[in-house]
């Protein structure tokens, strides 16, 4: 159970998003904001439930073998730039982001 939890957290790496996520709020209440991030949470949580409990058979289903994920990663990773994490918001902030 433990190493479930580990992994989920070194995975969604949220505190570097942080700076990200406060200035996409900025203009926004203190309720509007924590509505906000608690349904970005929730539907987070739903698409991880919903991958833990269907994933294994939309894979088994549709043959995709862990050559194929990882080939189609690798294609993400490489297809975007690293500024494209930055892009939405100023310089500035993405230079505190890093």
């Amino acid at each position: 159970m433990i190493e479930s939890i580990v992994t989920v957290a070194l995975v969604a790496n949220v505190l570097p998003i942080l700076p990200v996520v406060l200035q996409f709020t900025e203009g926004l209440s203190a309720r509007e904001r924590r509505a906000l991030l608690l349904r970005a949470v929730l539907a987070g949580n739903l698409v991880a439930a919903g991958a833990a409990l269907g994933g294994g058979w939309l894979i088994h289903t549709t043959r995709v073998t862990v050559d194929d994920l990882r080939v189609s990663g690798g294609i993400i990773l490489w297809s975007s730039p690293p500024s494209t994490c930055c892009s939405a918001v100023s310089s500035a902030s993405c230079r505190s982001a890093r």
